[in-house]
């Protein structure tokens, strides 16, 4: 009987964090919101900057291509839907601020980028 009751926990744990994952799927940063959705009334301005990861940047340089699954960075393609856009200051930006001539720093974070970018 208490391997079953591990087995249903175990299960219960995976679709809870499924469900938390859909909301912060590709485009929606994290918000859930669809991309474009309106997030006005200081939302993002009161989130407290995140703590870039070590001065040294894996990736530097000026972001030269965006397209709908890549932006290119210091020669190398990072998958759109693994980056985690920042402004230099670590506050949050969108992937609407990743731009070609951009500059931009890159951390590989476990699985995914953070990438900070310049205002």
């Amino acid at each position: 009987m208490p391997e079953r009751v591990r087995s249903v926990a175990a299960r219960l744990a995976a679709m809870l964090l499924l469900m938390l994952a859909q909301g912060c799927g590709h485009g929606t940063g994290g918000t859930g919101l669809p991309p474009g959705a309106d997030v006005t009334g200081g939302a993002v301005a009161d989130a407290p900057a995140a703590a870039l990861p070590e001065p040294r940047a894996d990736l530097a340089g000026p972001i030269e291509r965006v397209d709908a699954t890549v932006v290119r960075i210091a020669a190398t393609d990072l998958p759109l839907a693994l980056i985690d856009p920042v402004f230099d200051d670590g506050s949050p930006a969108t992937a609407d601020a990743l731009r070609p001539g951009v500059e931009a720093r890159a951390w590989r974070v476990g699985e995914r980028w953070r990438v900070s970018i310049s205002r």
